[in-house]
């Protein structure tokens, strides 16, 4: 069975919209390579940076913001 593995990378709502939609997808690039570098076939490897959109927390306070700022790995079936 084929597996494609979407890396995603997201931040908090602090800063520019742009900057961190870049950022996001550095990190989520990062998570790339580490996996290329221990032995993952890049062939399924796909990355998106999304910057603030889609926030699992409330960013009113640190917790929420750090909770924000994270990658998500899903794997999908084909």
């Amino acid at each position: 069975d084929k597996v494609d593995v979407r890396i995603e990378g997201y931040t908090d709502c602090c800063g520019c919209e742009d900057r961190n939609k870049a950022m996001s997808l550095s990190q989520a690039n990062a998570v790339s390579r580490y996996l290329w570098e221990h032995g993952s076939d890049t062939r399924v490897l796909y990355t998106k940076g999304f910057g603030q959109l889609n926030p699992i927390a409330n960013s009113d306070n640190y917790y929420g913001r750090a909770r924000n700022r994270r990658i998500e790995i899903i794997f999908r079936d084909h």
